[in-house]
């Protein structure tokens, strides 16, 4: 196992935050400069990022596992031979996990908000009656709800609102009787 240095950030696979970044590590580009307005709606698609970061993760693993058989091999020959040979041409295994590890990260955080752009627009069908309009082309076309729908919806979202709120009391207030008449049955 390599030794990591101190002050290098390598982030953990598994957390959703940005990677930490060492000074002098250059972090992968995820994006360049776009003339048309199609590439630009492919930034806004999580699946599209990832779907074109993952020849960036291929290569950053393969270049990760090329960086520690070199490691491995010198290191290696370091304990059997005694000798110490050029390790001024060896690259640092730090170095390429944190770039591994910062593709990973932009993947599972494009993956996430693909998945809560999901659950988003599932809980928009099944709770919003009235289909809305997701994106306009054009911002002269109204393609909005009447008033009179819009105000309808928003009483029927209180309503339903209330009814939570009197159910979640209701529960409350009869576990707390519950719990009153089970210490009151427990006395001597």
């Amino acid at each position: 196992m390599a030794a990591v240095q101190p002050g290098v950030g390598i982030t953990n696979p598994g957390s959703a935050g940005a990677p930490a970044v060492a000074p002098g590590v250059q972090q992968p580009a995820h994006s360049s400069t776009h003339h048309s307005s199609q590439q630009s709606q492919q930034d806004n698609n999580p699946i599209s990022n990832v779907k074109a970061d993952i020849p960036q993760l291929n290569k950053s693993l393969s270049n990760l596992m090329k960086i520690a058989a070199e490691n491995f091999v010198h290191n290696a020959a370091v304990d059997n031979n005694g000798k110490v040979g050029d390790s001024t041409t060896l690259h640092r295994f730090d170095k390429a996990l944190e770039d591994f590890y910062s593709h990973c990260d932009y993947i599972e955080v494009n993956l996430r908000l693909a998945l809560e752009c999901s659950r988003q627009h599932g809980y928009s069908v099944r709770y919003t009656p009235i289909q809305l309009p997701l994106a306009k082309q054009e911002p002269n076309v109204l393609d909005a709800q009447k008033y009179g729908q819009y105000a309808n919806l928003v009483k029927t979202q209180i309503a339903c609102v209330n009814d939570v709120q009197k159910a979640l009391l209701d529960c409350a207030y009869n576990i707390s009787h519950q719990v009153k008449r089970e210490e009151t049955a427990n006395k001597p």
